[in-house]
């Protein structure tokens, strides 16, 4: 015990003499979380602005552009079809609503057409407006039915339908659903540097091989298991350091609900910091020089956070990518958050932690194995 304390105090000591890791560590983190805070707490707050191409120009596709256009949330603005696309990618419009030629004959022939509505953004930005323009179709629909097929019967039914809409009332409510996508995305830059002062504090043994130091060690009564677990000690304080700061910065001094107790949001991040830390040791021991442990560090990073969902929600990602986003553990990480936000109880993670678990013994596992192997003591770059 007393070697183990004296090993993790050392590796403080060193990781800590350079200032620089000071800002890597703690300070990075706090201003990362807090600039995608404020980049992603501003979309959404304005109008949703729906591009339409009329190829009708009739009283009925007016009368549903009029009424989308009462909608709270929706601004109307007429587009050319060969603009369309453009305007999509520039994200100046949210969606497009096609209402093909013929819509008014189709109506009366018992036949509606669809219309037809176009967004790069997916399902979440378009089902409200769909599921309304649906409402109308299905209206329209009932009240073909009811006249018969007789057009005169059918226009005064339809009028007397407009004339006498249902009186609404609204009322405002507070919507947290896009505050929980804000912070999801948040966290996910905190996970990301989690796993990026993981790899760094792995990095250490490579500063002692470079050093002659490790070999010293290796040399002395100090086993390698108590060498490694000294370093995954060391490198988990400092990660509970840096997610403590972090929520203490987001929860009470920028007052930012993360919709998550903090004991479990603790409790996620510390056990995915056992994974991160397991990678980091894994690519330390497979690394010849400390060029090549930044660059898998590099690999590793950058690929799983963009599959696991730190840089943007999972659901806007193919149905194929969802589902290969599983085979990383920041996925799981994630979705545990997403969970408790959603109003389960803490069982209902119990998976997610198990699964994060078996992914750092997996790395853990390795490492030590490779550990072991190395005999070699030549010149280390």
């Amino acid at each position: 015990m007393k070697t183990l304390l004296f090993l993790v105090k050392n590796i403080f000591t060193v990781t800590f003499r350079r200032k620089s890791n000071i800002l890597v560590y703690l300070i990075l983190p706090i201003i990362s979380v807090l600039v995608s805070l404020l980049i992603y707490s501003n979309t959404g707050s304005s109008n949703m602005i729906i591009g339409y191409v009329d190829n009708d120009k009739t009283f009925f596709s007016k009368e549903l552009l009029d009424s989308i256009e009462t909608l709270d949330g929706y601004t109307l603005k007429d587009v050319k079809d060969e603009d369309m696309n453009g305007l999509l990618a520039d994200n100046k419009i949210a969606a497009a609503v096609i209402i093909p030629e013929g819509y008014e004959d189709s109506i009366y022939e018992n036949n509606i057409k669809n219309i037809q509505i176009v967004s790069v953004k997916g399902y979440e930005t378009t089902v409200w407006l769909e599921n309304y323009i649906n409402h109308h179709q299905r209206n329209i629909k009932d009240l073909v039915f009811a006249s018969n097929g007789d057009r005169e019967s059918f226009d005064a039914m339809y009028k007397s339908h407009a004339e006498n809409k249902l009186e609404v009332y609204d009322i405002n409510l507070s919507d947290d659903r896009s505050k929980k996508d804000t912070t999801i995305t948040s966290l996910g830059f905190l996970i990301m540097f989690i796993m990026l002062g993981q790899g760094f504090a792995a990095q250490t043994i490579l500063k002692e091989k470079r050093e002659r130091t490790y070999y010293r060690i290796a040399s002395s009564p100090v086993k390698t298991s108590e060498f490694l677990l000294a370093n995954i000690v060391a490198s988990m304080l400092i990660s509970l350091i840096q997610i403590i700061l972090v929520l203490v910065f987001l929860e009470h001094v920028f007052q930012i609900n993360t919709f998550v107790p903090t004991n479990i949001m603790i409790s996620i991040l510390f056990v995915f910091s056992l994974v991160a830390c397991g990678i980091g040791l894994v690519v330390t021991s497979y690394s010849d020089s400390s060029y090549m442990a930044s660059t898998l560090n590099t690999l590793i990073l950058t690929p799983t956070c963009m599959i696991g969902g730190c840089f943007w929600p999972v659901y806007i990602m193919p149905k194929f990518m969802q589902n290969l986003s599983y085979i990383v553990p920041q996925r799981w990480a994630l979705e545990a958050i997403e969970k408790i936000q959603k109003g389960y109880d803490y069982t209902a993670i119990v998976l997610n932690l198990f699964v994060l678990l078996m992914f750092a013994v997996v790395f853990f596992v390795i490492a030590i194995l490779r550990f072991r192997k190395l005999k070699s003591v030549e010149k280390f770059v």
